[in-house]
This record gives C-alpha cells, structure tokens and sequence, in this order.
C-alpha cells in the first residue's frame, strides 16, 4: 500500500477499555501519540472505574479522544461493545483497533496490521506480537491455536527469544484487546457475547468469523508490549471463568458431534479433578468454584460472579526450620520470575547450603532463564492434561528425592507438592510459609483420579445436553 498523505490511510477506531489503571492508561496514551499513523480517533472506555480517568485523558490534546463511561465494570466483551457502537456511529470507520489499557504500542504497529490487512481483503482480525514489557528478549505470544479435543489454548512462541522477521502466522484467535477488526466484519459477525463477562469471547468472536470464511492472523514486526497474560491470573479466575466460558465456548462452535462430546468431556473431568483435589487438599474455595463453574454453566448463570477472598487459618512455618533440607523444589505454579526470584534470595539466607531446582511447564521456561537455580524440570503445558505427561515428570522429581517442595501460589495447593518430605507454600503478601500436604499424602492421588472420572461420566451427558442450548 503506497501511503504517502492522510486520505491514504484507512480510518481506524482506536478503542481502549480501563478499569482502575490510571497509571497503565497514561503510559498506553503516550504511545498513541508517537504513533506513525494519522487516520485515527481514539475512544476511551472507562468500564466503572473508581478513579478519575479524566484527568489523565486531558493531558494528551494531541490526539482526538472521545471518552465513555459505563457506571459498573460490565466486562470485557460488553466493555468494548460500549466503544465500538458508539464509534461506528459516529462515523463511518474501516477498521476498529481494541487495546487493553495497560500496554503500549510501537509507533508503526497500526501502519503494519494496516497494510497486512489492506493487502489481504480476506483477513477479518489481524493483531500484533506481544512482547514481555519487562523483558523485551521474549514474546508473550504471536497468536493462539486451540486444542478442539481437550479444549487448550496453545499460545505460539510463548516466552521464546524475540525475533524481527516479518512474517503473517493464521491462527485461531487473539486476544480482543490487541485485535485490528475490519469494520465489514462487525456488521456481519455482530458484537462480542457478553455472557462471558472474562475470558474466552475474544475467542468465540474469531471462531464464528472464521465459519464465515475470514483469516484471523498474527503479524510478527506489528509489536505492542504487555505483562505476560497468564501470570496475572491467579488460581480463582481459572477455577471459576476458566471453566464456566470454555465450556460456554465449545458449546457454541464444537459443529462435529464426536469432537463435541470428547472436549465437554475433557473438561468436565477436568473441573471435577481439580475440584476433588482441592478438596481433599482442605482449600474449600477453590473447591467451590471450581464446582460453581459448571452449575453456572448448566444453569445459565452467566456475567460476573464475584470471586471470594481466601482466608487463611495456616499452618505457618519458620523457613528457618528446614535448614538441613538440601534439595529444594520450586513449583512455579501461577509465579512469575519476580516472585520466584525473591523466594530464591529467602531460601539463600535462611538455608545457604541447599540446591534449588524449578519444576515449570515447558512455554514457561524462558521466563526464568536468568535466575541462578541448579536445575530445571519442564514438561509441555500442551499436553498437561494427559495423565501420562503428569505421571512421567512426577516420577521423575519424585526420585530425586527432594526435602522441602515450595509453592509459591499461596492460593492453591500443587499435585508436585506431594514429591517431597515436607512441602510448603509460599504467601508472598503476608510473607509467611504455610505447611500443605507432602509425600505421605501421596495415597490421594488414586482417590482424587478415581472420584473424578466417575462423577465425569456421570455427569458428562448433563452437560452435553445442556450444550445445545447455547447458539
């Protein structure tokens, strides 16, 4: 596309949704305003904030901003509808570009999915490379797969070294707050479905405009910057809107009839393996989300649901009580590498002599390539639904023979935990160690794995039926 004035470059709606991140939304508009592309308006959703967003809005008259509020946080997807009716309006736009307020965008990323796009009239969503704010060697992910059998997302270069080849990937889908849609497509797909409230309507809105014939594309040299997506979840959100939207997903756009029953399966027995486990493990919280999240689903119970706080009545230990335990295992969990890092720095102090290792799954691991432990276990998040998988890395860690295992998820317990003499988990807010199940626990697995196939098959075909009624 030869681009050389303003009448050249397609209109675009710029739409930011924010909820309570002042701070992220200043940093977010600042790079909008270096942005090499002149064709734009900008709209700002506040979707019920608390803070006044306004006063950041004001400083940036260099851009034209429209500025929206909706007086209660209605989600993501009904978050971004509030945007996009009001700006196609308001004009007649070519494309809309959804941004998640707290990243920031490279000065010619709009140009590049622009030109991908207008080169490419079959492409309904284009989206650019995400790449680690705090660590701009790795991309956070350049496009989605998903597993239509066990109902996994498959995150493309996840956490793998940055590269600046050009290069036009198809894939499922991207997230919404990154998507470049083509104007053409909202009228003929509609808006986003706002029953999910979190999660999973950025992929339902690229499945259905993939059965209408378009590509949905990832473009590596369009480059924004974003904390790692999945470490900002913590083990409450998949547990309730994990669960309730794929199952809402798959409901939705499973078409083949065998693929339908193996993924509602596999996630049904999914919810109730992870439910029994934390039961048996004694954090009632989660157990109840977990099981909230398929009643809600089967009930039609959908929008927000407000997640409970954990509370604590721990079993809390000194660290400095295990100070012969020489091999210590780190479960990342839900960590990222700040935490791990300064959990690290404690066990160095308090138990100088000790060798620690990390177990991560596989597209995790180059998140904590510059952190000094003796040793890294991995095993494939793709495949972290087999029993298999989980029974050869578990074996594998639990013939090392380590004395002390560390969870630095304060919030839930790990399978992993049970490989070690003692096991503990680490609460980074309280900082305080709290004592879970260990190695003489170990006899619940072939409970929990027993429990939750037969309840699965109990109670998949409730499931199946129910999934007809979501269109």
């Amino acid at each position: 596309m030869n681009i050389m004035n303003k009448q050249n470059y397609p209109s675009v709606a710029v739409i930011t949704l924010v909820y309570n991140r002042k701070k992220e939304l200043s940093e977010l508009l600042s790079s909008i305003e270096n942005m090499v592309y002149p064709n734009f308006d900008l709209y700002v959703v506040d979707n019920g904030s608390n803070d006044n967003l306004e006063d950041v809005i004001e400083k940036y008259n260099k851009i034209n901003i429209s500025f929206l509020r909706n007086e209660e946080n209605l989600g993501v997807g009904a978050g971004f509808n509030t945007g996009i009716k009001f700006a196609l309006s308001k004009k007649e736009y070519e494309y809309v570009w959804l941004l998640d307020s707290d990243l920031t965008v490279e000065e010619k990323c709009l140009r590049k999915l622009v030109e991908v796009s207008e080169n490419n009239t079959n492409i309904g969503i284009s989206a650019p490379k995400i790449v680690n704010n705090e660590n701009n060697d790795l991309i956070v992910a350049l496009g989605t797969k998903l597993n239509f059998n066990d109902g996994h997302k498959i995150h493309l270069y996840s956490n793998t070294r940055n590269f600046n080849d050009h290069i036009i990937i198809d894939v499922d889908f991207v997230g919404d707050g990154i998507s470049l849609i083509r104007a053409e497509c909202i009228k003929s797909c509609g808006y986003y479905d706002e029953r999910y409230f979190w999660l999973w309507e950025d992929t339902d809105y690229c499945l259905k405009l993939k059965k209408l014939g378009y590509r949905i594309v990832a473009v590596s040299d369009a480059i924004v910057y974003h904390p790692p997506g999945t470490e900002k979840r913590g083990p409450s959100v998949v547990a309730y809107y994990e669960n309730r939207n794929s199952l809402l997903n798959f409901s939705k756009n499973s078409d083949n009839l065998l693929k339908r029953i193996y993924v509602l399966y596999n996630i049904t027995r999914r919810i109730f393996r992870a439910a029994i486990f934390e039961l048996f493990s004694k954090n009632y919280i989660l157990f109840k989300l977990n099981l909230l999240s398929l009643y809600h689903y089967i009930t039609s119970h959908w929008g927000e649901y407000k997640l409970p706080n954990h509370n604590y009545t721990p079993n809390k230990r000194d660290i400095k009580e295990f100070i012969n335990s020489k091999n210590i295992l780190i479960i990342s969990s839900f960590a990222g590498p700040s935490k791990i890092e300064k959990l690290i720095n404690i066990l160095k102090v308090s138990i100088p002599d000790s060798r620690i290792y990390l177990l991560t799954q596989e597209d995790r691991k180059g998140l904590f390539q510059n952190i000094n432990i003796k040793d890294t276990f991995t095993y494939d998040r793709v495949d972290s639904f087999s029993y298999l998988t989980y029974a050869k890395i578990f074996l594998k860690v639990f013939f090392k023979g380590f004395d002390l295992s560390l969870n630095p998820a304060s919030e839930t317990n790990s399978i992993f935990s049970l490989v070690s003499k003692r096991s503990l988990k680490w609460d980074n807010a309280n900082e305080q160690f709290i004592e879970t199940d260990n190695i003489y626990s170990i006899w619940k697995i072939p409970l929990i794995l027993f429990f939750s196939e037969l309840i699965a098959l109990i109670i998949s075909p409730v499931v199946f039926i129910t999934s007809y009624r979501y269109k």
